[in-house]
């Protein structure tokens, strides 16, 4: 309610939740989060939420579980669901949440493991491309995000759910026209010469 409050005030494209508890098998729409959820959705901004780190294969945490929030699982950075990760048939999408570089308070980086950790990866990019394209809705992120990257199969006992994985350029290319030469690696001492065009 506070981020909705302030929506005018800054130019706000998403939040972050990193939180949540219980096992639920389908979507928790009667959990009183949603309305403001659906506020902040109906705003333009995006809720993106951690599924949880209990290791579920058909389930997720409250409020990950609010079928208008953007929820995300973990994989590792081999891209296999992390074995923590929680996801369900209608969990929104997977990102990376394994061995990430996390600051923490006082003595820097730490690596650390988490839905928690992916989450955030998702909220960042629907930042970048709300920063590429201003007029974008949040089901227009949703469809970006769930239309590009890889497709991930929970390859663990019991797992049956395949989702994409975020790709952040890809999703961005599905929101706004990319060429060809926008996007290539640079390996050190790699150079490259040349003008950038206005266009």
């Amino acid at each position: 309610n506070r981020v909705y409050a302030l929506r005018n005030t800054y130019t706000i494209a998403a939040i972050n939740m990193s939180l949540g508890g219980g096992q639920f098998t389908a979507t928790c729409n009667t959990d009183p989060r949603k309305s403001s959820i659906d506020l902040l959705r109906t705003a333009g901004i995006a809720t993106v939420i951690a599924a949880g780190n209990s290791g579920l294969r058909n389930a997720m945490g409250a409020p990950a579980c609010i079928s208008t929030a953007i929820s995300v699982a973990a994989t590792d950075k081999n891209n296999a669901v992390a074995g923590y990760s929680n996801v369900a048939s209608f969990t929104t999408l997977f990102a990376t949440g394994s061995d990430i570089d996390a600051p923490v308070p006082a003595t820097g980086y730490d690596d650390k493991n988490g839905t928690s950790m992916a989450a955030p990866h998702v909220a960042g990019a629907v930042a970048l491309f709300k920063q590429a394209r201003s007029n974008a809705t949040v089901n227009d992120l949703v469809s970006a995000l769930t239309g590009t990257g890889p497709l991930i199969s929970d390859q663990r006992s019991g797992g049956t759910v395949t989702k994409r994985r975020l790709d952040v350029y890809a999703a961005l290319c599905a929101l706004i026209t990319c060429d060809s030469d926008d996007y290539r690696y640079l390996f050190p001492p790699q150079t490259v010469n040349g003008n950038i065009s206005s266009a």
